[in-house]
């Protein structure tokens, strides 16, 4: 029994590959078709097989091209498929989730051989890059789990010390980014216009996050802010990630002080934050 599983295993496996690469069952050997299929009056086992084949691909295809239309648009329909046909063909590929997919478009546009059949310099290679990235947060954030919304008169029970040692956890729907180009702006640009413009080089920090009525939003931070973010996002204390802030910053501490409580104040607002906790008993 054991090894009437172990080939079907391997069966299943061989036909998974040859599906993914990509290659028409047209010119493979009926052979190989018949192994999974057996044809019949109208169809070949190939040709048959290739019916299954084509329906994967452009399953696939569709749906990439539904969760990164800016990228899709970038590259142009031919290239964008080539770029499909890359993420889908690589061994890191685990998930036979649609929702999961796009997390290896970002992955193949990082490897130097992909931009080389895609025919991208360095920049524009970096730029789609980046582009993919920002698009799959959207994906990611829109499909994470719901999260509790921080409770502000939690924080009103907190003493100066308790201040200093507590941390603020961020809601699960929210990602950080920084990116070396005006990303989000070209990528608006992408989807909304009909001419586009090259993106500015300039970094900018985003945040991509979800709101309560379901909404999902991007928006540039100063770079302090989201220093602050990212010092909140690995755990910091308050008082950890304000000094990370203040060792970002030339402003001086009156107005940092101003900067940290617009940032908290507004931050709160947009509902980045999901609960305080203090060093040793969590606010639930």
């Amino acid at each position: 029994m054991s090894g009437d599983s172990s080939e079907a295993t391997n069966a299943q496996r061989l036909l998974v590959g040859a599906v993914r690469r990509g290659t028409p069952f047209e010119r493979l050997d009926d052979d190989f078709a018949r192994a999974f299929v057996a044809g019949n009056e109208r169809l070949s086992p190939a040709e048959q097989l290739e019916i299954y084949r084509e329906q994967f691909w452009l399953r696939h295809e569709e749906a990439l091209r539904e969760d990164f239309p800016a990228v899709a648009r970038a590259l142009g329909d031919a290239r964008f498929a080539l770029l499909v046909e890359e993420a889908l063909d690589e061994p890191a590929l685990a998930s036979f989730s649609l929702a999961e997919l796009g997390r290896a478009l970002p992955r193949a546009l990082a490897r130097p051989e992909v931009a080389t059949k895609l025919e991208l310099s360095a920049t524009e290679r970096t730029r789609l890059r980046e582009l993919a990235e920002l698009e799959w947060s959207f994906c990611e954030v829109f499909h994470e789990a719901e999260s509790p919304l921080l409770d502000t008169r939690r924080l009103e029970t907190l003493s100066p010390e308790e201040w200093e040692s507590a941390t603020l956890e961020l809601r699960a729907a929210l990602r950080l980014h920084r990116f070396d180009s005006e990303i989000p702006e070209w990528r608006r640009q992408l989807k909304e216009t009909v001419e586009t413009t090259t993106p500015k080089e300039r970094p900018c920090w985003v945040v991509v996050y979800r709101s309560e009525d379901l909404v999902l939003f991007d928006k540039s931070v100063p770079e302090p802010a989201f220093a602050l973010l990212e010092a909140l996002k690995r755990g910091a204390s308050l008082l950890d990630a304000c000094e990370a802030v203040a060792s970002r910053s030339d402003a001086s501490r009156a107005a940092l002080e101003a900067h940290l409580l617009g940032w908290f104040s507004e931050f709160t607002q947009l509902g980045f934050f999901a609960r305080v906790r203090r060093a040793e008993i969590s606010d639930e």
